[in-house]
């Protein structure tokens, strides 16, 4: 008789299992179905170099500077690990912080390195902190604000874009913080929204040196912003595929006044990154021409000409160790330097190819 519950226990957990492991496939089976756009492949493009063994998952990567790849970490905000670009002689350095008993300091500080500067930055307190490279200190050097944010990238020597959130009316907004008064600038319209809520206007912030312009690419919907650092809007740009509306489903939250995701988003745009006059973008569709498991074996960058919005050419980057691209860069549009979970792994571009 004590057989017949554990039977039935047994059923049951089964058929859960395989109920949940079904809507999870039909949760992604848009991002793995073929779509309408085709993808201009160019062949032995990206030339693996070098690889390493980092132990975490954790890294991200801050930054290059004279063939130094500088990663940091955003469970040990304060470790900066540093590995020449032959990924054969590594570096740890803690961070230091001057008068850091004055500030309260949040664990989503994080490290950007750009020559000659590192750079602190957080975006709770929020706080701004700057040091040369090879010192490893920093002080705060920008006016104290209200301008609190969740994405800051710095262009010049005292200039940050930061997306930051409206206190009037809980939406999304794009910025810059400098020295100059005012000291916070915001610009509600450069990001347009399609549905209640912030998730439609999800996405990320990049800044070209070589053009001077801020770029911030929609992970939801085939568009990219191109914009000055006075904020002023330069065109709105459109990736390949033909998305132009986020595929999102929210509801709301009346006991928090909040919504929410009801159901797994399409993700168009994953990551984006900008070198010189380029536009990488880590897709998450596959093209027409795409082989079906293309996008559990690899990852697809799509290239874009930033200067007159025009689509180039695709680059696939394979899987390593069976392990994903999760986060990548691209220096000089010569380099491509990539983690994949644990491992950092180093690209060559072939010279001309743009």
């Amino acid at each position: 008789m004590k057989r017949k519950p554990v039977i039935i226990l047994s059923g049951c957990l089964i058929f859960t299992t395989v109920l949940v492991a079904m809507l999870y496939g039909l949760s992604d089976k848009g991002r793995h179905e073929r779509n309408s756009f085709v993808r201009n492949y160019q062949p032995d493009i990206a030339t693996k170099l070098n690889e390493l063994d980092i132990r975490y998952n954790s890294y991200f990567i801050a930054g290059m500077v004279d063939n130094q790849i500088y990663l940091g970490n955003v469970t040990a905000p304060a470790h900066l690990l540093i590995a020449n670009t032959t990924l054969t002689d590594t570096q740890h350095v803690k961070l230091h912080i001057k008068n850091r008993e004055n500030f309260k300091l949040t664990k989503l500080l994080i490290v950007k390195v750009d020559s000659p500067y590192f750079y602190l930055v957080d975006g709770l307190m929020p706080g701004f902190f700057r040091g040369k490279i090879g010192e490893w200190k920093a002080e705060h050097f920008m006016p104290e604000t209200k301008a609190y944010f969740n994405q800051c990238i710095p262009f010049g020597d005292s200039a940050f874009a930061i997306r930051t959130k409206s206190l009037a009316n809980k939406e999304y907004e794009l910025g810059v913080v400098t020295n100059d008064s005012p000291h916070v600038k915001l610009e509600h319209g450069l990001l347009e929204k399609q549905i209640k809520g912030t998730f439609c206007v999800d996405g990320e912030l990049n800044y070209s040196k070589a053009l001077d312009r801020l770029v911030y690419t929609y992970r939801y919907r085939n568009e990219y912003i191109v914009f000055e650092p006075n904020l002023q809007l330069d065109y709105r740009g459109h990736t390949i595929d033909t998305f132009s509306r986020a595929q999102i489903n929210i509801a709301k939250i009346n006991s928090e006044n909040a919504r929410t995701l009801t159901s797994r988003p399409k993700i168009i745009n994953a990551q984006s990154r900008v070198s010189g006059n380029y536009l990488y973008v880590h897709s998450g569709l596959l093209a027409k021409n795409d082989q079906l498991d293309a996008l559990y074996r690899s990852s697809i960058i799509d290239v874009y000409d930033l200067r007159n919005n025009t689509y180039k050419f695709s680059i696939q980057i394979p899987n390593h160790h069976q392990k994903k691209l999760t986060k990548f860069q691209v220096f000089n549009d010569e380099m491509l330097v990539a983690t994949h979970d644990r491992y950092l792994v180093t690209y060559d571009l072939k010279p001309g190819y743009l």
